[in-house]
């Protein structure tokens, strides 16, 4: 029965490794590997030894036994200060392992003068050969060196607990568990004499439990995900959480960057060990694993000093069937390119803001040459001398009041264009005679046919002005208040009698600002009527000749107008 018991753990301990092959981890860690390696030579050691019939047999199986007791420490040793994150010089490290394989050496040497093993014999009981023998003088190396292993993994496991907010607990909870069961049932068996030893049994179940942790310790490797996911780690900070979200470890760069990172409890989700002044790593992890989720990509960016970080997520993989295992952060130095891309915003507001002052100086020019023209108009026509300049002021106080009412949803462009349209509504008059254009009395039907000519033909003037010069809107607002300003609402006006809301709303309002002008200023034909006679005829004619949608912004202007034309006496 014995030997098949030994036969059970080795084959349990051979499926354990087979479990791990079975995984085809990406980045191999050599020690963990190791340990497994070393206990499934040595259950099958055990195994082996209940079949011998010599004393030779029973010593030679046995040296590769020991390695249990000299190579498997050394293992466990460094492999705990991988996994909990403590750098010592590679000097260190060799000399555990020279250590280890030094006691090995004596054992294999010992073993064959009586030196280590004193009167070696064999027994058989119940069909299992047993050895038995008695310490040599150089039993006491195994002693010596199983006390400072014990003092070494003793230390490291009080090194985790005291830091085990930096540590995954599951991680700790298998070394520590590992180290106190193998140490209890080692001291058992020195008191107890037992000599149907118990150890692969315990291994077999040591060896499951760094199976079953291995993958978890290596999600905690940081540098380990980078150096499989990128083949390096580059200057750059990794941050590394679980596929549920919880904190798993970070870089040394990254702690630089971020030192809230330090605040952070291994294996907490980040919202629940994250305190309220550090919420902003808190919003740059969460949202950006949430948005990741949802298939969209969130990048951040972090300034530090001088310093600009561009901070990007990603899943990883620690299996070659790439199942994810979650989420691996990445900071690297953006600086210059977000001095480039600052130089070029710069760079372009300063373009733009030249190219608006070219087009507002080429703008002065046109409404300058559009003045010119319209003082040349005026200068012959002895009966509206600044009529134009007037009524240009009369639209602009119109239109802005219609704006602040907010009835007619104005956007300003069209506010702005139909300002600088205004001054374009009679340029047609420079093709009419002089004799009906400086006509002193009032014209006659003949002659007032040809003045209204004037509207189309500012129209034509106003398109032969402006088109392929300025934008399409504003040239159409401009065409259609020349073209439409003497249409009446009731479809009695010229050139086309267009009625109600088929009449352009910059004509409309021009309408009123072209009236108004003429019944408060003093022609050569009449004398200029009061402000209250002018309001009352334009309020009076709302609906038949202006619209009537008008009359409120008309009304609220009034003071402005009248001011406006008291300033001008």
């Amino acid at each position: 029965m014995v030997t098949y018991f030994y036969a059970a753990a080795f084959i349990v301990t051979l499926l354990a490794l087979f479990y791990m092959f079975l995984h085809d981890y990406k980045n191999i860690d050599i020690y963990h590997y190791s340990i497994v390696i070393v206990v499934l030579i040595v259950n099958f050691g055990f195994f082996i030894r209940t079949l011998t019939t010599s004393v030779g047999e029973a010593i030679l199986i046995n040296d590769f036994i020991y390695l249990d007791g000299t190579v498997l420490p050394a293992l466990f040793i460094v492999s705990m200060m991988r996994a909990f994150n403590i750098v010592v010089p590679k000097w260190c490290k060799s000399l555990i392992f020279f250590l280890a394989f030094a006691h090995l050496v004596i054992v294999w040497i010992g073993c064959t003068n009586n030196m280590y093993y004193a009167n070696p014999s064999i027994i058989v009981r119940n069909n299992v050969t047993v050895l038995l023998h008695e310490p040599g003088p150089w039993k006491i190396y195994h002693f010596i060196y199983l006390g400072l292993a014990t003092f070494a993994i003793i230390g490291f496991c009080v090194y985790g607990l005291l830091h085990s907010e930096k540590i995954s607990r599951l991680v700790l909870f298998s070394y520590v568990t590992i180290f106190f069961v193998s140490a209890i049932a080692y001291v058992m068996e020195l008191v107890l004499s037992i000599q149907y030893e118990y150890m692969p049994a315990l291994y077999a179940v040591e060896v499951w439990i760094v199976v079953y942790s291995y993958g978890y310790t290596k999600s905690h490797d940081v540098d380990g995900i980078v150096a499989m996911k990128y083949g390096g780690l580059g200057d750059r900070g990794y941050v590394a959480f679980d596929i549920r979200g919880r904190f798993l470890n970070a870089n040394k760069k990254a702690v630089s960057i971020l030192p809230e990172l330090t605040k952070l409890q291994v294996d907490s989700v980040i919202s629940a060990s994250v305190s309220s002044e550090n919420e902003r790593i808190c919003s740059i992890f969460t949202d950006s694993m949430e948005a990741l989720r949802k298939g969209e990509q969130k990048t951040s960016y972090l300034k530090m000093d001088d310093i600009t970080y561009k901070c990007e997520v990603s899943y990883f993989s620690m299996k070659a069937n790439n199942k994810t295992d979650g989420f691996l952060f990445e900071f690297v130095d953006d600086t210059e390119r977000q001095k480039y891309l600052e130089f070029m915003e710069h760079y372009n507001e300063t373009l733009q803001q030249s190219i608006k002052e070219k087009s507002q100086h080429i703008t002065e020019i046109q409404q300058k040459i559009v003045l010119g023209l319209s003082d040349i108009i005026e200068n012959r026509d002895s009966n509206t001398g600044g009529h134009v300049r007037r009524t240009s002021d009369i639209v602009k106080i119109l239109i802005k009041t219609l704006k602040e009412l907010g009835t007619m949803n104005l956007d300003s462009v069209f506010v702005d264009d139909v300002i600088r349209a205004a001054p374009m509504h009679d340029l047609g008059k420079i093709a009419v005679d002089n004799s009906i254009l400086c006509k002193p009395s009032r014209l006659t039907d003949e002659e007032f046919v040809v003045m209204k000519s004037h509207a189309p033909k500012s129209a034509e003037i106003v398109h032969s002005l402006l088109d392929g010069v300025e934008e399409e809107h504003f040239v159409n607002i401009s065409a259609n208040l020349a073209r439409h300003h003497h249409e009446r609402w009731d479809g009695k006006g010229y050139p086309e009698g267009l009625a109600g809301e088929a009449i352009p709303l910059e004509a409309r309002i021009m309408a009123i600002a072209d009236v108004y002008d003429a019944l408060v200023s003093k022609r050569c034909y009449k004398e200029s009527m009061s402000f209250d006679q002018a309001y009352s005829i334009i309020v009076e004619n709302m609906g038949t000749q202006f619209d009537p949608s008008l009359q409120e912004a008309f009304e609220r202007s009034r003071k402005d107008l009248e001011e406006y034309y008291t300033k001008l006496a």
